[in-house]
């Protein structure tokens, strides 16, 4: 079956192909992800060589869906020791065993303490 996720307006649609119509599977909040069209179908198997870097856009049928630059990719839920959440940019990595991991990218500098005015 193929799926896509529709994020707008504050909040990701995940759409299911049904007789060639689309229908609505769930409504969630977009906690922070891009406003787009996601086709989850498209998306390619993890390479376990090399790391991936992206947001993880999304966690269905025990895959877990991370948009690169190079696409949508697909990693295997099972292979993580801990459930990643969606919405978060970083890393996933295997390891010789096959094993996933998911370190967060920290992308901006936290903010300089402001001094108080008296």
């Amino acid at each position: 079956m193929r799926k896509r996720l529709i994020v707008m307006n504050g909040h990701r649609v995940l759409q299911a192909e049904q007789e060639s119509e689309w229908v609505n599977e769930r409504v969630e909040k977009a906690n922070g992800l891009a406003p787009g069209l996601y086709d989850l179908f498209d998306a390619r198997p993890a390479d376990r060589i090399a790391p991936t870097d992206g947001v993880l856009l999304m966690l269905e049928d025990g895959l877990v869906y991370q948009q690169t630059q190079a696409g949508l990719v697909s990693h295997e839920l099972a292979k993580f020791a801990e459930t990643p959440s969606f919405g978060v940019d970083g890393t996933i990595t295997y390891s010789a065993e096959g094993r996933a991991a998911f370190q967060i990218r920290n992308t901006a500098p936290s903010p300089a303490p402001r001094k108080k005015r008296r």
